[in-house]
């Protein structure tokens, strides 16, 4: 781009980092892409090239290009980060885990790290172990959103509901629109009997995320619990009109519809 023909290569870089973190990427790569013509080994360019790649949805791109820029500096500490993102994406858990261990070897102050080890021991089903690791980021980030949310996801899952309950509200003081939140303090409610609660919690995740399938399907749940199968079969075809293919919800429509026949037939 001609804005960075005159500049130098941190001039340039730093205007390419302005518009991709204003969300300009095709400004962004192209800058970058520049940078890497007149030094084709500069790390941070790599990297970040690389990072829009991943935000494109080019994964493959990206890994290769986050990899080369770790082998300019292998001390890169997000780059590191950024590459467990990557191999996340691709299902690659056990190698994401080593890119956060990594980074955080590196640079032990990336709140996002330990973050982002937390939701891989959790996909473990490492539930204390996760727990951890949101702390720490928590400990670094007061307001991260995000690592409230997964650290209540583990005391949801280690059936500390109490406190998943205030971690679930901590995260919604610093982001107020978090469906997932909403969904599982309606799973928990369900869980200890409350329906009506649940009903309520569960249709609030609904009116923020009208396309969370697995929502529809957790209220056909409960409507189902709550002798309510007329009810539980709406929610229940409509997460199958958002997703085919969504196994449990098939399930459960063939439960609802057998005790609507049996009712019927009484």
């Amino acid at each position: 781009m001609q804005e960075s023909q005159a500049l130098s290569v941190d001039q340039a870089l730093s205007v390419a980092m302005r518009h991709h973190n204003a969300g300009n990427l095709s400004n962004a790569e192209a800058i970058y892409k520049q940078i890497l013509s007149a030094k084709p080994k500069h790390g941070q360019a790599l990297h970040l090239l690389g990072v829009i790649a991943h935000q494109s949805n080019q994964h493959e791109l990206a890994l290769d290009l986050i990899q080369q820029s770790l082998s300019v500096l292998p001390a890169y500490a997000e780059a590191h980060n950024n590459c467990g993102n990557v191999l996340k994406q691709l299902g690659r858990l056990k190698e994401a885990q080593v890119a956060y261990q990594t980074a955080l070897r590196h640079n032990p102050n990336i709140a996002q790290a330990y973050s982002n080890l937390g939701v891989i021991l959790q996909e473990e089903e490492e539930h204390e172990q996760a727990l951890d690791q949101y702390k720490c980021a928590i400990r670094l980030k007061p307001d991260y959103a995000e690592a409230y949310y997964g650290a209540g996801f583990s005391l949801q899952a280690l059936d500390r509901f109490d406190e998943a309950r205030k971690h679930y509200q901590q995260a919604l003081t610093y982001k107020r629109n978090y469906p997932d939140i909403y969904n599982n303090l309606g799973l928990m409610a369900m869980s200890e009997g409350n329906t009506m609660q649940a009903i309520q919690d569960i249709k609030q995740a609904i009116d923020l995320a009208p396309f969370f399938f697995q929502a529809h399907n957790n209220l056909g749940r409960v409507y189902l619990k709550d002798n309510q199968p007329d009810e539980a079969l709406f929610c229940f075809r409509k997460a199958l009109e958002i997703r085919p293919d969504f196994a449990d919800a098939t399930h459960n429509t063939g439960t609802a519809l057998k005790i609507i026949k049996e009712r019927d037939f009484v």
